[in-house]
């Protein structure tokens, strides 16, 4: 049993990993015009990939203590990513309203 739980564990932790690293591709699509983000040329909202990789994070973080590290970083990853768009989006909001006057 252990060891299903350890299996189940380490395949969510990676489906998260898998999904950050879309999450990456995404961010760098969305400001550059060479590429495209993974999520947009799929008509995939960013909404669902995000809530996946929450629960992938969480799951394998309360199911096996070998994998809570991994998820903690998981985690890290996806709010450094959150927070950075989010901070990224404000300026040029705050860049166009200045020039709009």
């Amino acid at each position: 049993m252990k060891y299903t739980v350890t299996i189940i564990s380490k395949v969510s932790v990676s489906i998260g990993f898998i999904l950050l690293a879309l999450f990456i591709l995404e961010f760098i699509g969305e400001f550059t015009s060479k590429m495209e983000g993974v999520y947009y040329s799929l008509g995939i909202p960013w909404r669902y990939p995000m809530f996946t990789a929450i629960l992938a994070f969480g799951l394998g973080m309360f199911l096996d203590r070998g994998s809570r590290k991994y998820a903690m970083a998981g985690f890290m990853g996806l709010a450094v990513i959150f927070l950075s768009l989010i901070t990224i989006y404000i300026i040029v909001f705050l860049n166009f309203a200045s020039v709009g006057g």
